[in-house]
């Protein structure tokens, strides 16, 4: 008989294996033997299909091998040799002209663009595992599917530069991120800004006239009603 080996995969996330085999004709019997064990006998549910699962496996490689006789006492057997590691996933950005950098203690990657832009990933829970980055792409490797376990990962691009997305890591592991008033990754903690306010508006009057020096200033516009069918703003500066 010809065994078609349908499980299991070369490659595993999970701890258990599904052992899973085809023929091309009617056997009553069919074993298979784990790492070179005594071989035991598989359970089918027509004569041409057998299976059996395996609970419990720790990481590692493995081989098991098929067994099956017809009814005229011809054998045949098939290996497979397959792995079982933890699950991951891999987040990617894919461009040209990166100049990428890597910091695994950070647990992010990214790049400075000449407009003034910042693009990367940044790992934010779950196992990370590594970095990795060409001139062509940036990539974080987490691992996902195993033990319950999930991952999370920012993918950024914001005006600022990579400097100082250092300062928000801290923050993205402890899951304050969002709470930040300025949550950008690329702009500084506490550097300030400047606010251009625009006002739209038909016959406005202003009633006060303010000279102000360098610095901060604290301003209060009030609308304090109608003055000759004219909308009337109070300009006062907070001290």
């Amino acid at each position: 008989p010809v065994i078609t080996i349908k499980c299991p995969a070369y490659m595993l996330h999970g701890n258990d294996a599904w052992l899973n085999i085809s023929l091309d004709q009617r056997v009553p019997w069919c074993s298979y033997s784990f790492d070179g064990g005594l071989n035991v006998t598989m359970v089918n549910d027509t004569r041409t299909h057998y299976y059996k699962i395996l609970f419990g496996l720790p990481y590692g490689q493995y081989n098991v091998t098929y067994w099956c006789n017809n009814s005229f006492g011809l054998y045949s057997s098939a290996t497979r040799n397959f792995g079982i590691t933890k699950g991951f996933v891999t987040v990617k950005l894919t461009g040209t002209g990166f100049s990428p950098i890597e910091d695994t203690a950070g647990r992010y990657v990214a790049t400075n663009h000449v407009t003034g832009t910042v693009a990367g990933i940044v790992h934010a829970g779950g196992t990370f595992n590594n970095i990795s980055s060409a001139w062509n792409y940036m990539s974080v490797n987490q691992g996902i599917l195993s033990e319950g376990f999930s991952a999370k990962a920012y993918i950024v691009y914001t005006k600022g530069d990579v400097d100082s997305i250092d300062k928000r890591i801290p923050y993205v592991w402890s899951e304050d991120i969002k709470s930040l008033r300025n949550p950008s990754f690329g702009f500084g903690m506490d550097k300030k800004y400047q606010i251009t306010v625009g006002l739209e508006y038909n016959d406005t009057a202003f009633n006060r006239y303010i000279k102000m020096g360098s610095g901060y200033h604290q301003l209060q516009l009030r609308n304090i009603g109608l003055e000759d069918e004219k909308i009337v703003i109070n300009i006062t500066e907070l001290q």
